[in-house]
């Protein structure tokens, strides 16, 4: 298992308060990514919602026998005591993983059938109608994810 997704497991989970992880450096700096970052995507958006995380310590290859060929960083995330997402994350990551993974279309677009729904989000929310993905902070997508749920249950 890689990782993205122990980390991702454990975001989701509710019974993590304090996690230090050692990392891969490109997976730990997508764990820390802000909107508009190149390593922004749904592990950044998931662990902003659930936990104040910070880069502890890059650490080199040569630190560590054998040596492996990539540099690593350690990580800590401390949780929010009531998690912003209980037991949306699934629904957020799937949104997620639609509006995140388009590369850098705009965000109404890739959305196909809820492209009307998504422009009166982003418009409401102060951003342009044209926005990317990418440029959503975690807050803005949870929303999002949350109005996109209920117009699906209607």
């Amino acid at each position: 298992m890689s990782g993205t997704a122990i980390v991702g497991r454990l975001l989701a989970s509710d019974g993590v308060a304090d996690l230090q992880v050692v990392l891969q450096l490109e997976v730990a700096e997508r764990l820390l990514a802000g909107p508009g970052s190149k390593t922004y995507g749904p592990l950044s958006v998931i662990a902003a919602l659930r936990a104040r995380g910070r880069r502890l310590r890059r650490i080199p290859p040569g630190a560590f026998r054998p040596r492996p060929k990539v540099t690593v960083a350690r990580c800590a995330s401390t949780f929010a005591t009531t998690p912003a997402l209980g037991a949306e994350v699934e629904g957020l990551l799937s949104w997620l993983f639609v509006g995140l993974a388009s590369g850098e279309k705009q965000l109404a677009g890739v959305l196909g059938g809820r492209r009307a729904l998504a422009v009166q989000f982003l418009v409401a929310h102060g951003h342009p109608p044209d926005a990317r993905a990418e440029m959503l902070s975690p807050d803005d997508w949870l929303a999002l994810a949350r109005a996109l749920e209920s117009a699906a249950a209607l």
